[in-house]
């Protein structure tokens, strides 16, 4: 297999990781219920750990595409 396709394999997993951490944190501060509610009402805020989470995994979404 070329180096190319195992490196965006392997950034593929980096990505899911991304994403399913960010949701596992903002499931864990907001609880289940806000997790399956339809969120009309305003969202709590994320806290320090949450938010950096987040902002990493909308980071790598907004820059995987260019890879």
């Amino acid at each position: 297999m070329a180096i190319e396709l195992k490196i965006l394999g392997w950034a593929t997993v980096l990505g899911f990781v991304y994403v399913f951490v960010a949701i596992g944190f903002a499931t864990w501060q907001r609880g289940l219920k806000w997790n399956i509610s339809n969120r009309d009402d305003a969202s709590p805020p994320l806290g320090k750990y949450a938010e950096r989470a987040n902002r990493a995994s909308r980071n790598f979404i907004e820059t995987f595409p260019f890879f």
